[in-house]
């Protein structure tokens, strides 16, 4: 079996097959993450997916030098924080949507 740093010199080399064995190993890994922020399993799977997209976008910036997971996983946490602020907002918009209704129909 191939080490993390071997697989991703593959990958950042052209060898796309390569990210599929990154994606294999680490994708329970991430979908635990992603789930245990989230709690919804088609938006786990979606921000799974995106970030392995993102980590293969950006696996040139990636340190060898330094373990691949912690690299992964703060992209997955980010990506997972980032939905959460984003729920939150709309959570907030649609809660002065329905004050703001409720106040034009009690005038």
């Amino acid at each position: 079996m191939q080490t993390d740093r071997e697989l991703i010199k593959r990958v950042v080399d052209g060898d796309v097959d390569a990210f599929e064995q990154i994606v294999m190993r680490y994708e329970r890994r991430a979908w635990a993450l992603v789930a245990s922020m989230v709690w919804d399993r088609a938006q786990t799977a979606d921000l799974v997916q995106q970030a392995f997209l993102q980590a293969y976008a950006n696996l040139e910036s990636y340190d060898p030098s330094l373990p691949f997971w912690p690299w992964l996983k703060s992209l997955v946490r980010n990506l997972a924080v980032d939905h959460l602020r984003a729920c939150a907002r709309e959570d907030l918009d649609l809660q002065r949507y329905r004050q703001h209704l409720v106040e034009r129909l009690a005038a």
